[in-house]
């Protein structure tokens, strides 16, 4: 089932969001022949960094998470967004990506 599709307003709002725990270099793009065919963005996960807060970030749990978020110290991560191009879905490079 898909959605409809994002507006770019919707897409910078999402970008501004997320700025604070997506990392460049883990963000993987891939090519073929020159040309962007897939890509993967993984980002650090934040239970991690809320698991020690108990569930209170009043009154000074807000202040460690932010600080956490400035330099994230992380053993685990996940990978929310995954794509490759239609064409090349049912390829065995689609099956690699992960890798």
């Amino acid at each position: 089932m898909r959605g409809a599709p994002l507006t770019p307003p919707e897409i910078e709002d999402v970008g501004v969001k997320l700025k604070p725990i997506v990392f460049n270099d883990l963000i993987r793009i891939a090519e073929l022949d020159g040309r962007p065919v897939a890509f993967m963005i993984t980002l650090p996960d934040l239970n991690e960094a809320i698991r020690p807060l108990n569930g209170n970030l009043l009154p000074f749990g807000w202040a460690k998470l932010l600080l956490w978020l400035r330099k994230p110290r992380v053993t685990t991560m996940r990978v929310p967004l995954m794509g490759v191009r239609k064409e090349l879905q049912s390829s065995r490079l689609a099956s690699q990506l992960p890798s």
